[in-house]
């Protein structure tokens, strides 16, 4: 459905000045890069043509190279980039325009730069989340997942000048969910209370821990909920 809606307001707007894959391009890509050729027997992205601020990608529009493990194989130094909006990975050739998106059932786990992701495919868990790519941010006894969901939005821009007109302003909102892996259950973590609130035992000395480090919930929340993680396994209280 959002394929099919994408697709509608693509014809409804002119096209905004995107890469070209041409042919030769493509050639000239599985003649060169071997093992990886695999990867680019995909379907090219959907092409966003209408002018949109913000980002449909997870952090940045910018490719990265990182390690992918597809199919059972790992593949490396590969340029890529996770859409958040339709939760599709993409991979590019270095130095091309050539982008293509890779099949999710076949896609494993992958890290763009210094963020590791995996496909998570749901299971018998109490709590599973949907599947989909997750970034993962801890893993010891327990893990904690993170999911970056991009939604495509409309709002009238209003204006308080005379005689201006409102526009219409596309935008794609960002929305982030916590999920601790415990056990064999899931719990969706919505604030640092109900981190800590899963280690009762730990609880006094979590707080003394959380007070003492000063940690940034508000602008670093990644970093401070991997830091209370670090700290309940590390058992360094």
């Amino acid at each position: 459905m959002i394929k099919l809606f994408l697709a509608i307001v693509t014809l409804s707007f002119p096209l905004a000045l995107l890469p070209a894959q041409n042919r030769d391009d493509y050639e000239r890509y599985m003649q060169e890069s071997g093992t990886n050729s695999i990867l680019f027997r995909g379907s090219s992205p959907l092409l966003y043509s209408f002018k949109y601020t913000g980002t449909f990608f997870a952090y940045s529009p910018v490719f990265e190279k990182g390690e992918l493990r597809y199919n059972g194989k790992n593949y490396h130094n590969v340029e890529m980039n996770l859409n958040s909006h339709l939760d599709e990975l993409y991979v590019k050739f270095n130095g091309s325009a050539i982008v293509v998106t890779l099949n999710n059932d076949l896609t494993e786990s992958f890290n763009i730069g210094n963020k590791f992701f995996v496909n998570l495919k749901g299971d018998d868990k109490q709590g599973s989340p949907a599947p989909g790519f997750y970034q993962v941010l801890y893993r010891g006894n327990d893990a904690l997942y993170k999911k970056i969901k991009k939604t495509y939005q409309e709002r009238i821009a209003q204006s308080y000048t005379e005689g201006a007109n409102n526009k219409l302003e596309r935008y794609f909102k960002t929305s982030e969910t916590y999920y601790l892996l415990k056990g064999n259950v899931y719990f969706i973590i919505k604030n640092r209370s109900a981190l800590m609130n899963l280690y009762k035992n730990e609880k006094r000395d979590l707080g003394r821990f959380v007070r003492e480090s000063n940690l940034n919930f508000y602008d670093f929340k990644d970093e401070a909920y991997v830091a209370i993680m670090n700290f309940v396994e590390s058992g360094k209280r």
